[in-house]
């Protein structure tokens, strides 16, 4: 694992921005946190071997990439490509570092892609060829989420949070992150979700509780705070890492035994 980490600095930095060159460079990146397997430029990465962290928990499928529980593999290839950036002599190159997004290989989860990303970053391109990340992780969202309305589980009509419904609950992790903010307001608005649990770390003071946090996430990307009065939202301040996901156990019974729970996700 801590080859894999290596921080790329190693790696010379493109001569010229062009796709060509940032892509030949990304690609020496993805195969050294890949174990030196060849890496397709036109090919979702986490088809190639990028892990995204599927666990399994209780009676469904976990799919964590919360603050806390990330794809490795995502991790290490962007801190490489910062670190690459930031050993540039060129203060705009280095300055470019700043403006890697923390989830710049899930929203652009291909060679090709990625390529396109950098380039917006070093370049501040910001035109009709610039990468509309917003949109980018709305399509992986749509992608990896086929079927999500179309469960083949059939389940009865269940009294949660006060709402006899035959809908889907989900529980949904890292929900004040990047990825997790997008996936909530998007799940408030489903008219199939009747219940929105979301976990997330616990707070350490009033001015940083998880209502003020979620909040603050929506604004910064710019999606309808007003989502967040929904009565299908039920806040949760926990460590998912402990026993029973960190809850109590009224609550854990509660999530564990509820027959519509159908997804848990982030």
């Amino acid at each position: 694992m801590e080859g894999n980490a290596g921080t790329g600095t190693d790696v010379l930095l493109p001569t010229s921005w062009t796709t060509e060159n940032v892509e030949s460079w990304l690609i020496v990146h993805a195969m050294a946190v890949n174990a030196g397997m060849v890496v397709d430029p036109d090919t979702d990465l986490f088809v190639q071997g990028f892990d995204r962290c599927v666990e399994g928990h209780l009676r469904f499928v976990v799919v964590l990439c919360s603050q806390h529980a990330v794809s490795i593999s995502a991790t290490f290839l962007k801190n490489r490509i910062v670190a690459s950036l930031k050993s540039s002599s060129d203060r705009k190159v280095q300055e470019s570092a700043l403006r890697i997004d923390q989830n710049i290989v899930f929203s652009s989860p291909s060679i090709r892609q990625l390529a396109r990303s950098v380039i917006d970053a070093v370049l501040q391109r910001n035109g009709p060829d610039a990468v509309n990340v917003k949109s980018d992780i709305e399509t992986m969202i749509e992608k990896y989420s086929v079927g999500f309305g179309h469960s083949a589980i059939n389940v009865s009509a269940t009294q949660v949070n006060e709402c006899a419904r035959s809908d889907h609950v989900v529980v949904l992790t890292g929900s004040t992150g990047g990825l997790g903010s997008y996936l909530l307001a998007s799940l408030i608005q489903r008219d199939d979700v009747s219940v929105i649990y979301t976990f997330n770390r616990p707070s350490r003071d009033a001015a940083s509780s998880i209502q003020r946090r979620q909040k603050s996430s929506f604004e910064d990307r710019g999606l309808d705070a007003t989502l967040l009065h929904s009565g299908k939202l039920v806040y949760v301040e926990t460590d998912t890492s402990h026993d029973h996901l960190g809850l109590d156990k009224v609550l854990y019974q509660k999530v564990r035994f509820t027959s519509s729970l159908t997804r848990v996700v982030s």
